[in-house]
């Protein structure tokens, strides 16, 4: 394939996802930043309140709460590490 027929194929799928989803009623969502503090906690990013949790309980909590921005592996490994820390 050549790399006009590339972006051509390409622009081609974009346009017919774009109607198919315009046909269904689709949205897109935007995703919130990772680490955005979490409504209604103080303490800063959400880094900061995990690095803040005192408790494996705590950061299961946390997890729960803000499930969207662990998809971030900074994130999800900075959990993962304090949940190692807490249980030794």
């Amino acid at each position: 394939m050549t790399l006009g027929e590339l972006v051509l194929e390409a622009t081609q799928l974009a346009q017919g996802s774009s109607h198919i989803a315009r046909g269904l009623g689709a949205h897109v969502i935007p995703q919130q930043p990772a680490i955005a503090p979490s409504e209604g906690t103080p303490g800063g990013t959400l880094l900061d309140q995990i690095e803040a949790c005192e408790s494996v309980k705590q950061l299961k909590k946390l997890w729960a709460e803000n499930q969207s921005a662990f998809a971030d592996p900074g994130v999800m490994g900075a959990w993962k590490a304090r949940g190692r820390a807490l249980g030794s």
